[in-house]
């Protein structure tokens, strides 16, 4: 229950071929999705060698561009460059034979750098520096071909942090037992599913987001539709937890729990 995953930019998966053209429709997890539920659309379009990549938005707004060096979108090349749906610039980092390499940057909405560091081999290496975005410095970390050597963290107002943890995971108000006394309250067994002696573990998948609050809840694994319908209610009721954070600041992660159905 403990594993999240933090919401990236890319998902290079199997696409649709038309000639030279690939296309694919992505949800907000970057999987591979009908293009009625598609969050994003990626077209991709064969230059010589290379295959030229741009993801937009559902509106219809620039999201990414860069390239591929094979035909089943797995190994970057070149500078990949990601945006905002407001247009500003989000992302840039260079990729050679799939690897990231040399300076990377990214930025928040409001133009302000989010951090900046160097890769060698896809591997942090050297001094990297993160931001909040009202511009005030949160973490310095320092690597050695991915290693870490030493971390210092700042509050809010610039005061030292002890114990700094690079990954520190959501938690709900009250931790593991209160999210499961949560569930278990609110949760009321369909009458449908009850007199047909219908149980099962449904398994709900549900974005918290980087201020906490419950977004994009869906069902992975299904049991019966008012069984399913029951735990998206259930899920949506809930409070904001303590979002994640990664290198001391507040991100979005997705994270998934069962939720057993039994009479």
């Amino acid at each position: 229950m403990k594993n999240f995953i933090l919401l990236s930019i890319f998902l290079f998966s199997t696409p649709l071929f038309s000639q030279d053209t690939l296309i694919s429709y992505l949800d907000w997890y970057k999987e591979v999705c009908d293009q009625d539920t598609a969050d994003f659309k990626r077209k991709c379009y064969k230059a010589d060698t290379i295959w030229l990549c741009q993801v937009y938005f559902k509106s219809g707004e620039l999201n990414a561009t860069g390239a591929f060096l094979n035909d089943s979108l797995t190994i970057k090349t070149g500078e990949w460059i990601s945006y905002h749906k407001s247009g500003n610039l989000e992302d840039k980092s260079i990729y050679i034979d799939g690897k990231l390499e040399g300076l990377s940057r990214s930025w928040y909405d409001n133009k302000v750098l989010k951090f900046e560091g160097s890769f060698v081999a896809d591997s942090a290496h050297g001094d990297w520096h993160w931001y909040l975005e009202n511009g005030r410095k949160c973490a310095y970390e320092t690597y050695n071909y991915g290693e870490l050597l030493g971390v210092v963290f700042w509050d809010e107002k610039g005061r030292i942090q002890e114990n700094p943890q690079i990954h520190l995971e959501p938690e709900f108000p009250g931790g593991e037992k209160e999210l499961g006394r949560f569930i278990s309250k609110k949760i009321k067994y369909p009458a449908d599913a009850y007199v047909q002696n219908i149980e099962g573990i449904v398994s709900v998948s549900f974005v918290i987001d980087k201020d906490g609050s419950i977004t994009k809840v869906k069902i992975e694994e299904s049991v019966y539709p008012s069984i399913d319908a029951m735990a998206i209610k259930t899920i949506k009721k809930q409070p904001k937890w303590k979002p994640a954070k990664l290198h001391n600041i507040p991100v979005s992660v997705r994270f998934t729990i069962p939720i057993n159905f039994s009479i």
